[in-house]
């Protein structure tokens, strides 16, 4: 009996994909004491996923646009980290260095391979909304709800859950608010970009409107700045961006802004928990703002952007090569602050030049640089709308790991977001270029 391995390929895509969002409740509810063993399912999923996929497609293309080149590059700059002599980390820590940084690379590679057609696209936002709506709901009501209430529970019974003074800073479905998070800045700018592709097809739209608002609703719940900054700048600069790209669509445009600040008021002055959510996140920043002024470092919004854009802040302590791949990542024990307790770390960028040096650093400032250039230039030379109202969300999402604002390398979420985003772009291209 011959296997069809392409149907096996797109049944452990799919299910890699619903894992790696339901992960959280398997962890939280369902199995927690089973989390460690249930943490590792995404990387046994995709990894069967990789064999698939580089079987059916066994030739390795010549490298023919920077960011290919700037991947082999970093590629192996992070495999010969096994080397590195400067502090010689068990071979566990350097295992996991490599799954960080690593491992979700390949999504670029694989999602091309399985969204052929814009209507598989379609398909997919469709059944992301239809997912959207439990998550949100769900979000809202842990709002509600006491912090020992089970559905408040956390992966790990060591943590403490997030909160506003009684008020609990939801994660949903996730195990982290910070995953939650990631998932709000990827959805909500999505909806924006599907409702205006929806209404050039005539079709309804009032589902993802009232998601747009769930999901505004629940971004103020977790009460992060960083991201509801984010997620601010890329609806304007969306808007901004169809109204003078997109001619056809600026009455749309201008109709649905007016809608959406009148409704986006009623909303809020009638309720009672969109209120409270708003209220409660300016109370979060006045307070650590206020610790900030008593000279509490890094508790400040400027301290906070300060840390995540100075990624060179410790390059003279990691030099050229740095201290090792996996060494200042929280799985292993932070290897990196038992042999050099006076070196405190926190933010991606900071932990990427400790580990992989200057060089390393650089490296990956370039990479990331010629991603986003390459996905820029694609969206500009898109002539399809349909296909331009996705592309220009998409490329959004490849903005903060540019600057290092999130951590595509200690955060499996945002790591796989940023790279199922960049796969996307090059399947729309690849589909616009089919159809010309």
């Amino acid at each position: 009996m011959q296997v069809n391995l392409t149907k096996w390929f797109n049944f452990f895509f799919v299910s890699s994909l619903i894992w790696l969002l339901l992960e959280g409740i398997f962890r939280k509810w369902l199995l927690p004491s089973l989390t460690v063993q249930l943490f590792a399912g995404k990387y046994i999923l995709f990894s069967i996923t990789y064999l698939l996929y580089f079987y059916n497609n066994p030739k390795i293309k010549k490298p023919k646009y920077s960011f290919q080149f700037f991947f082999i590059v970093f590629s192996l700059w992070c495999i010969i980290q096994i080397v590195n002599p400067k502090m010689k980390p068990p071979i566990l820590v350097t295992i996991f260095g490599y799954l960080n940084h690593l491992f979700f690379i390949p999504i670029f590679f694989i999602t091309p391979y399985y969204f052929k057609t814009l209507k598989s696209v379609d398909k997919l936002f469709r059944i992301l909304a239809y997912i959207s709506i439990p998550i949100f709901i769900l979000g809202i009501i842990q709002y509600t709800l006491p912090m020992d209430h089970f559905l408040n529970k956390l992966a790990n019974d060591e943590q403490d859950a997030a909160r506003i003074s009684t008020y609990i800073r939801s994660n949903s479905i996730f195990t982290f608010v910070k995953n939650f998070n990631s998932y709000l800045l990827f959805t909500i700018p999505m909806y924006i970009s599907y409702i205006f592709y929806r209404l050039e097809l005539r079709k309804s739209v009032f589902l993802y409107v009232i998601l747009i608002f769930l999901g505004i609703v629940n971004s103020f719940i977790t009460a992060s700045r960083l991201p509801i900054f984010l997620l601010g700048t890329f609806l304007i600069l969306q808007i901004i961006y169809i109204y003078f790209r997109i001619s056809r669509l600026r009455k749309t445009i201008l109709i649905l802004s007016l809608i959406s600040t009148m409704l986006g008021t009623v909303f809020y002055t009638t309720s009672e928990t969109f209120q409270l959510s708003v209220n409660n996140f300016i109370y979060r920043v006045n307070l650590v703002e206020h610790f900030a002024e008593q000279g509490v470092e890094g508790y400040s919004a400027k301290d906070r952007i300060i840390d995540r854009l100075d990624i060179f802040k410790f390059s003279e302590e990691a030099g050229l090569i740095g201290f090792g791949i996996g060494t200042t990542y929280q799985g292993t024990g932070f290897y990196l602050n038992k042999k050099r307790p006076d070196i405190k770390f926190e933010e991606e960028g900071e932990r990427v030049v400790l580990e992989l040096g200057v060089i390393g650093g650089v490296i990956a400032i370039l990479f990331r640089l010629s991603i986003f250039l390459y996905a820029l230039s694609l969206l500009f030379k898109s002539n399809n709308i349909y296909i331009n109202l996705f592309q220009i969300f998409l490329t959004f999402q490849l903005i903060p790991p540019l600057f290092f604002l999130n951590s595509i390398t200690l955060s499996y979420i945002d790591a796989f977001i940023y790279w199922f985003s960049f796969g996307l772009v090059i399947s729309l291209n690849k589909i616009e270029s089919s159809s010309t």
